[in-house]
């Protein structure tokens, strides 16, 4: 699982190049920028790999069924990450206006125009159960009254448990935010000089 910019591409050739190396053939491998895969392949074919590596997340996994597989997952430095994320994904003419950009304007470009912000979660977070899910289920499975009960009472804890990371986050991303424009700011004033 590849959170953008944490060296993941790096990761994704050792594993494409070892896979290889121990025999397991390149129709077992599904790595986007590798045997032929289109490096910008978000999505997950219904069908067995040996070897899945690329910018999937756990809601992907869970679409397409997997459920038994060991998983790596690449980290940065957050504040690196930002950084990096932003100089890369950001065009070069609003990279050179960001140290004049105000607080508000910057969360703007790293939530907004990036989504650069809260990489790890996404990737990670499982999906949530919503309502249209919890009646298709009922209805495609006759579920009694007390199994419904049961999946919206789980459905409701896993919402309320990811409110709760998203608070945490929000308080995370200000510091983020806050150390991100500082540096960049810095670093302006750096080359300038």
């Amino acid at each position: 699982m590849h959170t953008a910019k944490t060296g993941g591409s790096t990761l994704r050739e050792i594993i494409s190049s070892g896979a290889a190396s121990v025999g397991i053939p390149s129709n077992q491998q599904f790595i986007p920028c590798h045997n032929g895969l289109d490096c910008s392949t978000f999505n997950l074919p219904h069908k067995n790999y040996s070897i899945i590596a690329g910018h999937f997340t756990w809601r992907e996994l869970e679409r397409v069924g997997l459920q038994d597989f060991d998983c790596v997952v690449s980290v940065r430095r957050p504040l690196d990450r930002v950084v990096s994320c932003l100089s890369y994904f950001t065009p070069r003419a609003v990279m050179e206006s960001v140290h004049t950009m105000n607080r508000q304007a910057f969360r703007r470009l790293i939530t907004e125009q990036t989504s650069c912000n809260n990489g790890m979660l996404a990737m990670l977070m499982p999906s949530l159960v919503g309502m249209d899910s919890i009646q298709e289920s009922m209805v495609n499975n006759n579920l009694n009254t007390t199994t419904a009960q049961t999946i919206l009472q789980a459905a409701l804890d896993n919402m309320r448990n990811h409110l709760r990371h998203v608070e945490r986050l929000n308080v995370f991303d200000a510091i983020i935010f806050d150390a991100a424009l500082k540096q960049m700011r810095q670093q302006h004033l750096t080359d300038a000089e």
